[in-house]
């Protein structure tokens, strides 16, 4: 059988457990190699040395009627047990690591640098494709679409007993009722600056207090900065509104507010993109460019990096940053993580830590949308790496790690909302570096905007097109 006659037949990806492989291959093969498979018909890489002895693990494969498939000739001996049909992709002469993606066209074999083709370099590589005329296991991430508006959903976040609040950049911000299927816009919300990329922004609810808190560009003299605000919902409206914060310095620029907002032991992280000057990133006078640590009141947290540096802004936690739009909290290691926009390329994750600088715009991988480069290079002493970076620009405008039970082969990965790319963008680290990454959803042909792990485990997001939706399997 050809290639793209076997590509052809794949309707859609059935990632499986462990155990899949566990039912249909010899267990010594598969505890040899386990490490390798927790994401079975997703994406794997078999290190050269991690299998001695690859005919022999060809023979296992063939005797429990399992497929097998050489590149490039394509020869396939066919058989199947029970619904699923199985085939092993045996690739031979090649040097380097490699990962493997999935999509409706079939799978595709990319090196690190990106390049994609079959005479890449690994020595071996084992990838097991599993699939039926029917769903079986686990089958392609669906959408369930909650709430369709009209507007930008710039942030959303749920209250303990299920209502989801959220913000429409216009200025808006309501709650839904998932019982009653009932938005309620809220009265009592601030002014807001909503032009160009400002209006209001993120929104989170206080996991103890379950007040919301909110961020949002404030009309100011001179032009706009950001601004943090918290209220409770109460009876349709926001009781006891007051501002915690604003951004020094404002200016009449439309673009690069941030915003997001996360809470970690009783504080709140808040980010704020450099506004257009990109100068001011690197400076801690100002808070341009910058992850600022607060108390709940929008005092300077205590502790904080540069509060007692002369001419320093006291709630500077991070710098260097140039839009911040993505911050989580990973619940289980404590750790706090950041996506930004780059220029044309270069958009980062970072993982953020006390006192650090993250380089914008002395170093960047991206470059001006005219051509030139910018600034000094891609790495300066005292200035950090991003964990991930990406060009082209994927436009990382929000960012979960996935704690759940829904999806227990993406335990502890990381989900970038895209806007650019009109995506969701699935990573998995692994001491430190990338080792697989996804494009989902992109057959929704969306600007992704949000995205959240809710607390029924499932992923939501939010879109430009004023769509809320849940990602179910």
């Amino acid at each position: 059988m050809a290639l793209d006659k076997l590509n052809a037949r794949i309707l859609r990806r059935t990632p499986g457990p462990k155990e899949l492989f566990d039912r249909h291959i010899k267990r010594g093969y598969s505890s040899i190699c386990a490490n390798s498979l927790e994401n079975i018909g997703h994406q794997m890489t078999v290190a050269a040395g991690e299998i001695e002895d690859v005919g022999a693990f060809a023979d296992s494969l063939s005797e429990n009627r399992i497929g097998i498939m050489s590149i490039p000739s394509a020869q396939v001996r066919e058989c199947s047990r029970r619904q699923a049909r199985c085939f092993a992709v045996r690739c031979e002469q090649m040097i380097r690591p490699i990962r493997v993606s999935w999509s409706f066209s079939g799978p595709q074999f990319v090196d690190e640098s990106g390049h994609m083709g079959h005479n890449i370099a690994m020595k071996y590589l084992i990838f097991l494709l599993t699939f039926s005329s029917t769903t079986l296991w686990a089958s392609t991430p669906k959408v369930e679409l909650i709430l369709q508006r009209d507007d930008v959903i710039w942030g959303f976040d749920f209250f303990k007993n299920g209502r989801i609040v959220f913000s429409e950049r216009g200025g808006k911000l309501a709650v839904y009722d998932p019982v009653k299927k009932a938005t309620t816009v809220l009265a009592g919300t601030p002014l807001v600056f909503a032009k160009g990329q400002g209006g209001m922004l993120d929104v989170r609810v206080h996991p103890k207090t379950e007040e919301i808190y909110f961020s949002y560009s404030e009309p100011v003299k001179g032009g706009a900065t950001t601004a943090l605000g918290r209220a409770q919902v109460r009876d349709g409206k926001l009781v006891g509104f007051r501002k915690l914060f604003s951004a020094h310095e404002p200016n009449s620029n439309t673009i690069h507010f941030g915003s997001r907002i996360e809470f970690k032991d009783g504080l709140i992280f808040l980010t704020v993109g450099d506004r257009d000057n990109r100068h001011k990133a690197q400076d801690l006078s100002f808070h341009n460019g910058k992850v600022l640590r607060l108390t709940e009141d929008g005092a300077p947290a205590p502790g904080n990096p540069f509060a007692k540096k002369a001419g320093a802004k006291p709630e500077i936690w991070s710098y260097g940053h140039r839009n911040p739009q993505g911050l989580v909290l990973d619940a289980k290691t404590g750790e706090l993580w950041e996506a930004e926009f780059g220029p044309r390329g270069g958009d980062e994750l970072n993982l953020v830590k006390q006192g650090l600088n993250y380089g914008w715009p002395v170093i960047t991988y991206g470059r001006e949308y005219y051509g030139p480069k910018i600034g000094e290079g891609a790495s300066k002493a005292g200035m950090e790496q991003p964990v991930v970076h990406w060009t082209p620009s994927i436009s990382p405008s929000a960012l979960t790690v996935y704690r759940g039970s829904r999806f227990p082969e993406w335990e502890g990965q990381f989900f970038l909302a895209c806007l650019s790319g009109t995506r969701i963008q699935r990573v998995k680290l692994q001491n430190g570096k990338a080792v697989e990454q996804e494009i989902l959803l992109a057959d929704q042909a969306a600007r992704f905007r949000n995205i959240r792990t809710g607390p029924d485990g499932y992923i939501y997001f939010s879109t430009d097109d004023g769509k809320i939706g849940r990602v179910y399997r």
